[in-house]
């Protein structure tokens, strides 16, 4: 599955080189929670342990109130528990790394604006 591009209804996902799970969602993507299994069954079947994963939100719409609930479940947390979110700005990259520092949660994650910086974030995640 080395750099095949899954397309689903929400997203674009592939495994890159490094092994990390490139998740982009679709410019204006209202992704619902059968949006979000539908991804995570991706996430689940490509990569190696830990997985690691580079969710490209700048383009999404709107979420619905379940799928922050999916996305912290302990199910999903153990299926993807290194996250780095790409946003768009910095506002939401500041409110956003502020949430999860208040709120618990069972999975790393950080909010970038920049792509490389998330990239290397990841990698230092790698088992060597």
């Amino acid at each position: 599955m080395d750099n095949e591009i899954i397309i689903t209804s929400s997203a674009k996902i592939w495994l890159d080189k490094d092994e990390i799970i490139r998740a982009e969602i679709k410019n204006g993507a209202k992704l619902t929670l059968e949006d979000a299994i539908e991804n995570i069954k991706i996430f689940e079947k490509i990569g190696k342990e830990p997985r690691l994963l580079l969710a490209d939100i700048r383009n999404i719409k709107s979420a619905t109130k379940e799928i922050k609930g999916y996305f912290s479940s302990e199910e999903v947390s153990k299926i993807i528990p290194v996250r780095a979110i790409l946003v768009g700005s910095p506002v939401a990259k500041v409110m956003g790394n502020v949430l999860f520092k208040v709120v618990k949660h069972l999975f790393v994650v950080k909010i970038f604006t920049s792509e490389t910086e998330a990239i290397e974030w990841l990698k230092s995640f790698m088992v060597k």
